[in-house]
């Protein structure tokens, strides 16, 4: 990347931080006549960290494949009939290289990945109910190549349903980035008062303003919830949770996280009147986080608290994915042959990277048994890699026996060990 567009980047993301908000600071929506939402990153998120990421999945066996992506993508760009090329265009690119017959396979597994790596934006839905509830017209107005059927597919099977349009670039031949798809939006709606809501600073805001319409840069407040809970006020809401998790899917095994997932996995356990076995997870070289641990019994309750929602809202564990999985006796004695369902806990999905790894190892030694996921807390950011199928709290921490600054910390580490030892 050049510094040119490193910089421009900045001044973006800059502006977005500046300007940007929640969607529940945008309060002149009901005055418009129409709403015209953004797709990607906006109603619709990625379980990947770059939209350019879908493009190795792909071709996995080939890595240069994503790379012959993107250049295909460039070169329509420059030579696009209209302002934005069509997924059409760009396979025509790479059909010099792969022949036709190949082209349209992986056209079609592109947008295989598109619709199984998409998933909806929790705020964004919610707002977008609540609109159609309220009774406004709402459009979808997105620069993109993929074809309109494929957008609106994506749209639909996120619970985006009841819109009256849908904009996309590459079928319009104008783009938003130009300005002239929003001089589209008001030609065909009959009416300039239109607010527009998406996630990019220039196209989305800036060149919404330059052509006479309303526009609502979003951006979502990367706040987490924190707060204390006793381990008896935990085990009885655990036992709730395992109530209303009964309705859908009733396990014959739990493997909990150790050793938090402990004080969550025992009360649905019980309730179930299932067994339950453990799997530890850890990153490698996490000698920090054991020093910080030393720490927290000393730390003001307002300081622990900030330092975990920040950790969480910002995915500081993002940098590290690695995991050592490491399998108890009690794991590899278990009889899988007799487990037909299984329920994965733990207290909670900060980056979804240790529950891939629990999840890789439960099914090598259970190939035939229906795995579930249940975190008793979600933070969105896991969404990109993993789906956690029952939570009770999301982007939520909560700090109980588990935690090093609990009273109840030592009484919750016996119980354990009694359990290890087969008297728990």
């Amino acid at each position: 990347m050049s510094m040119i567009k490193r910089i421009k980047g900045c001044i973006r993301e800059g502006l977005r931080k500046a300007v940007g908000k929640s969607l529940r600071y945008c309060t002149g929506v009901l005055e418009a006549d129409v709403v015209s939402f953004d797709v990607f990153d906006t109603l619709i998120l990625r379980k990947v960290k770059d939209p350019k990421d879908v493009f190795s999945l792909i071709l996995p066996e080939d890595p240069s494949y994503k790379q012959e992506r993107i250049e295909a993508e460039r070169y329509a760009r420059g030579h696009a009939k209209g302002e934005d090329p069509t997924l059409d265009e760009i396979y025509e690119r790479i059909a010099l290289r792969y022949g036709d017959q190949d082209a349209q396979k992986l056209k079609r597994l592109e947008i295989e990945k598109e619709l199984e790596v998409s998933y909806a934006d929790p705020e964004a839905l919610h707002f977008f109910r609540y609109l159609k509830k309220k009774g406004k017209r709402i459009v979808i107005t997105s620069d993109m190549y993929l074809p309109e059927n494929v957008i609106a597919e994506i749209l639909q099977r996120n619970a985006y349903s009841g819109y009256d349009r849908l904009y996309v670039s590459a079928a319009c031949g104008v783009t938003k980035s130009t300005g002239r798809l929003y001089g589209k939006l008001v030609s065909d709606l009959k009416t300039g008062n239109i607010l527009h809501i998406g996630d990019n600073a220039r196209t989305d805001y800036y060149m919404a303003k330059k052509a006479g319409i309303k526009a609502f840069l979003y951006a979502p407040q990367k706040k987490i919830r924190v707060f204390s809970r006793s381990r008896t006020e935990v085990e009885e809401d655990c036992r709730k949770w395992a109530e209303a998790i009964g309705r859908d899917y009733r396990p014959d095994m739990i493997v909990f996280v150790a050793k938090s997932g402990f004080l969550f996995a025992k009360p649905l356990a019980e309730t179930f009147g299932c067994k339950m076995t453990d799997i530890s997870v850890s990153r490698p070289g996490n000698g920090g986080k054991d020093r910080i641990r030393k720490l927290i019994p000393r730390m003001p309750e307002k300081l622990l608290f900030a330092l975990l929602s920040s950790k969480a809202a910002y995915g500081y564990q993002e940098t590290n994915c690695e995991r050592e999985v490491k399998i108890s006796e009690r794991f590899r004695e278990t009889d899988w042959g007799g487990c037909r369902r299984i329920l994965l806990v733990d207290d909670s999905a900060d980056t979804g990277y240790s529950l891939l790894a629990a999840q890789k190892a439960i099914r090598e030694a259970a190939p035939e048994s229906e795995l579930r996921t249940a975190c008793y807390c979600v933070i969105d950011i896991s969404k990109k890699r993993v789906t956690v199928d029952y939570h009770r709290y999301r982007n939520t921490i909560v700090v109980s026996a588990t935690s090093r600054y609990s009273d109840e910390y030592d009484d919750f580490v016996r119980s354990l060990e009694l359990w290890e030892k087969g008297r728990g």
